[in-house]
C-alpha cells in the first residue's frame, strides 16, 4: 500500500467550508466540484489549486555519494586526453 494513500484527514465542517471557499476564489470551481477536488486532494487546497493550475511537484535530486562523483571526474579526465584529434 502506497504510503500517501493511508493517510486520513479529519477536517470540520467549518474548516472544509473554508477551504472550499479558497478554492473556489483561486479557481472557476463551483461548490460541488471544489467539493470533489478537495476529496480527491485529501483536503489540501493548496495542492489541489496547484492541480488546477497545472503545477507539478519538484521531485529531489537523486543522491550521488563522494565515491561517484570522484570516478565521474576521473572518466570525464581520462576520457578528454584518451581521445586524439582528428587529422
Amino acid at each position: 500500500m502506497d504510503n500517501k494513500e493511508s493517510k486520513i484527514a479529519f477536517v470540520s465542517n467549518e474548516e472544509l467550508e473554508e477551504r472550499i471557499q479558497l478554492v473556489m476564489r483561486q479557481t472557476d470551481y463551483t461548490q460541488d466540484v471544489a467539493r470533489e477536488k478537495l476529496t480527491a486532494c485529501n483536503y489540501d487546497a493548496i495542492k489541489c489549486i496547484k492541480l488546477y493550475m497545472g503545477i507539478t511537484e519538484k521531485k529531489a535530486p537523486a543522491q550521488v555519494s563522494l565515491n561517484q562523483q570522484i570516478y565521474r571526474q576521473l572518466r570525464n579526465q581520462l576520457g578528454a586526453v584518451a581521445l586524439p584529434e582528428p587529422p
